[in-house]
């Protein structure tokens, strides 16, 4: 029979063939413009402030409870006070007497009297040129 020789392709093989992915479709690859990460940022923000914005729109109202006050019973504000025997006496009646009258006799009083001024002291000093 007439076999034909194997090929040797042991020294053929020292520099393969480059083949491209394996889904290839022969198509040039067009390059997509990169986003700097700038915008990825500045996107992120956008969405999260329109999404709280939405939540926030659609978020139930809270009912606000206004608190009715209940009656309570205050005392007077001055209570009736009993007279001792020494507010009888004669001393007591005049202290209370001028007690009354006094804001009558401040309210009187004049501010601009002369002797109410502090006095002028002109001491030498030797401070003048």
């Amino acid at each position: 029979m007439n076999e034909a020789p194997l090929p040797n392709i042991l020294p053929q093989s020292q520099n393969p063939p480059v083949y491209g992915p394996i889904y290839s479709t022969g198509k040039t690859h067009i390059k997509r413009p990169s986003i700097p990460p700038i915008a990825v940022i500045l996107g992120v923000l956008v969405i999260l402030i329109v999404g709280s914005l939405v939540f926030a729109a659609n978020r139930p109202k809270k009912s606000t409870v206004i608190p009715t006050p209940t009656p309570t019973v205050t005392p007077s504000p001055t209570p009736i006070q009993t007279l001792t025997p020494f507010a009888t006496q004669s001393a007591f009646v005049a202290f209370d007497q001028s007690v009354d009258t006094f804001p009558a006799t401040v309210s009187g009083a004049t501010v601009s009297d002369a002797t109410l001024s502090p006095p002028s002291v002109d001491l030498n000093l030797g401070f003048q040129k």
